[in-house]
């Protein structure tokens, strides 16, 4: 389930739409809030709140953090983190969660706060739900709250 993405690359641009946006400095981040819609690729988002964090742009030895204008992001996205609400469209994979971290470098997404994952009628559930989009693997965590739960369909006129 969710196989073959693709990483967040510098080619494929993120689009990503809401009623505001907030830019913080500090932080090296950017808050989307209410109706967010994100796409990169064959992905799509929807979610009540997507953070993007940002990494620091590479500094020569004469700059200081301070010198950074508004809208100076850094180089590259590290994380983006999607709350509230959360649903993630895949291909032919559909995905709910409370909150959904992707960490761009490792090529990993996280879903947490009862995920479940649907491919046609087959679903998966537990307590955390990890992606390795480079490996094509997937990785279902039970915890104190949730066991992992399956259910599969085969196809109809197969035998047992």
């Amino acid at each position: 389930m969710l196989g073959n993405q693709p990483a967040l690359s510098k080619q494929a641009p993120v689009r990503i739409t809401s009623d505001k946006m907030v830019y913080n400095q500090a932080e090296n981040s950017v808050v989307f809030q209410g109706n967010v819609h994100g796409t990169h690729t064959d992905m799509a988002i929807w979610a009540e709140r997507i953070t993007a964090y940002f990494s620091d742009k590479k500094k020569s030895k004469d700059a200081k953090q301070q010198d950074k204008g508004p809208g100076d992001f850094g180089d590259t996205i590290e994380r983006i983190v999607a709350e509230g609400n959360v649903r993630l469209v895949a291909n032919k994979n559909e995905g709910a969660c409370a909150k959904l971290t992707y960490m761009v470098a490792e090529g990993v997404i996280r879903m947490d706060g009862n995920p479940i994952l649907r491919e046609g009628q087959n679903t998966v559930r537990g307590e955390s739900i990890k992606f390795y989009i480079r490996e094509n693997r997937s990785e279902v965590l039970s915890g104190t709250q949730r066991r992992v739960e399956a259910i599969f369909y085969t196809p109809k006129g197969d035998k047992e």
